[in-house]
């Protein structure tokens, strides 16, 4: 990464095969520009085929203090309703209510795939990349295709409108 303007809202480093992506403004909220910046992040990551993980971890108080609302205000009905949040309620709790949630709470959800205090983070984070992912990585090019049948009419949606 070489732009300053990149690295004041994200951070790279790599640990032999892991991406590690730390983000780096105060509440981390999702914008956007946020997505727009970790998007651009992202490809450079692809980019590097010895790469077979990528951990994300925020700065200060937040990991992600959440979407911008301001910014969410701004979008479609469709976009919204497209979500990839766990679950019906879950989706009307962060887009209408605004909820914010605790780390378990977002865990408990489904927002989250685990937990862990800020010293055993990267830790843990690398054991469970090595205990779960096969141990060449998996091939990205049908991963990619099973996450863009998944949600490509989401991303497709969402990125018409930034």
């Amino acid at each position: 990464m070489h732009s300053t303007d990149k690295e004041d809202y994200f951070r790279v480093r790599f640990d032999n095969d892991v991406a590690i992506i730390t983000m780096c403004r105060d509440e981390n909220r999702i914008n956007g520009t946020f997505v727009e910046k970790i998007n651009s992040v992202l490809d450079n990551i692809l980019d590097n085929p010895t790469v077979k993980a990528v951990v994300t971890t925020g700065t200060g108080r937040f990991y992600s203090n959440g979407l911008d609302l301001q910014w969410l205000n701004g979008l479609g009905i469709e976009e919204k309703k497209r979500s990839k949040l766990s679950s019906g309620q879950t989706c009307h709790e962060v887009i209408v209510l605004g909820r914010r949630y605790t780390a378990e709470e977002a865990l408990n959800a489904g927002i989250v795939q685990e937990i862990s205090a800020p010293v055993e983070l990267m830790s843990k984070a690398l054991s469970w990349i090595n205990n779960n992912l096969p141990k060449y990585g998996y091939d990205r090019k049908h991963l990619q295709t099973i996450k863009e049948d998944i949600y490509n009419d989401e991303f497709q949606t969402l990125m018409a409108k930034l």
